[in-house]
């Protein structure tokens, strides 16, 4: 596992100019204020990542390659979630730090309510790719790529329902969800986000473990 860890590591090299420009914008934007637009435009980035290097493990037939290594299929999924939390981890320290410095050039400064919103992003960044890992190994390549948007597009007009649910108009509904959250405590959206991440992240690796079980190379 740890050579396929450092072979993600590599293939990341393919994505450096993406980035680069993700630093560079985040700092433009963080210097111009807008400390919202940092977390949630690195965090998206960060998230994908391990979608990245799933696809150049399809590309030329890489798995047939792959599996004639002493690697098992389990051993394979185990470390793309591992290599995700890693990215997700690393994409959150890079938050924290760009916002730290936006903070700087901005009246705006994290305070109680940006560190709540940070940790609330990093669950975001964790759920999404919860989501998206067995999207990713259920349809690969091109059909992978129309599959996630339409997950991104369910899994947004499903969050606009309920949200429009919960407060009869969607101005009502985010007022009155940011007045819930405000009023939670950091321990207590620390303990429902663990419990709910690790839900998410046991289902998914079971579908993704199913998936790869079933795929013939």
């Amino acid at each position: 596992m740890k050579a396929l860890f450092l072979k993600d590591l590599y293939a990341l090299k393919e994505s450096r100019m993406l980035l680069v420009l993700t630093v560079f914008l985040a700092l433009v934007m963080g210097c111009m204020g807008n400390i919202a637009f940092v977390q949630s435009y690195v965090a998206a980035i960060s998230a994908v990542l391990v979608l990245n290097v799933i696809n150049y493990d399809e590309l030329d037939n890489g798995y047939s390659f792959l599996f004639t290594l002493p690697i098992s299929r389990r051993q394979y999924v185990m470390e793309k979630y591992g290599f995700g939390l890693t990215t997700a981890f690393a994409g959150w320290c890079a938050i924290l730090i760009l916002s730290k410095l936006a903070s700087l050039f901005s009246t705006e400064s994290l305070g109680m309510a940006g560190w709540m919103v940070s940790v609330c992003v990093l669950f975001a960044m964790l759920l999404m790719q919860a989501l998206l890992i067995p999207v990713q190994f259920k349809f690969g390549g091109q059909k992978g790529k129309i599959a996630i948007l339409l997950v991104f597009a369910a899994s947004f007009g499903c969050a606009m329902f309920v949200v429009k649910v919960i407060g009869g108009s969607l101005d009502e509904g985010f007022l009155m969800l940011w007045e819930f959250f405000s009023e939670c405590s950091l321990l207590q959206i620390l303990g429902t986000g663990i419990v709910a991440i690790a839900i998410a992240g046991a289902v998914s690796f079971f579908c993704s473990l199913r998936i790869m079980d079933h795929k013939a190379f």
